[in-house]
């Protein structure tokens, strides 16, 4: 089993970027519009997810 990242907004964007760019399954709270959500909004998001 691969590990699914999700990256919050504290991960500078270059470095999640060259995770994706290795082939690191990962997306930002950016890319799926949840930037300045709360916690648990993004816990319940990565974990329906399965991230």
């Amino acid at each position: 089993m691969k590990i699914k990242l999700y990256l919050d907004e504290d991960v500078p964007l270059a470095f999640a970027q060259a995770l994706i760019n290795r082939g690191v399954n990962a997306v930002t709270t950016q890319q799926v519009r949840n930037d300045g959500k709360s916690d648990e909004e993004q816990l319940a998001y990565a974990t329906k997810d399965w991230r």
